[in-house]
């Protein structure tokens, strides 16, 4: 029984170490005037990337997912390689509007791990401004 039980068990995230995951792999983008955020709630993690006004902290600076892919999908394949987070991430427009788009495709088998669709991110069209992006895994 004890084999069962950890088996079904899932594994937690460490915050510090994804902390630390997320400054390692986004310094090109945290030097640019980007931040991220990570945050627990409603059963999940969540990492906000945005750029945000210095003298307004609640309105975010948008910006075009040309600028930012050369350093983001790096990280997208490192975060979902490492950490299996879910299949889609958010994109938010100066409205608040958002759009999920998924980014892979899960495997079918023991370790259930995504495939990140690489051509599909270097291909990606996105043609408005951007606030802000988010990554979720259900806890």
């Amino acid at each position: 029984m004890k084999y069962l039980k950890k088996f079904l068990l899932t594994e937690k995230i460490d915050i510090n170490e994804l902390q630390n995951f997320c400054s390692d792999n986004l310094a090109y983008l945290i030097d640019e005037g980007f931040e991220f955020k990570i945050k627990d709630g409603n059963g999940y993690t969540y990492i906000t990337i945005s750029k945000n006004h210095f003298e307004q902290l609640s309105n975010y600076y948008p910006f075009e997912w040309n600028e930012i892919k050369e350093d983001i999908i790096p990280f997208i394949i490192y975060l979902y390689d490492k950490y299996n987070f879910d299949h889609n991430m958010n994109i938010y427009d100066r409205h608040g509007v958002s759009e999920f788009i998924k980014i892979s495709q899960s495997k079918l088998g023991f370790y259930k791990k995504s495939e990140i669709n690489i051509n599909y991110l270097e291909n990606l069209d996105i043609d408005y401004p951007i606030t802000k992006i988010i990554f979720s895994k259900q806890k």
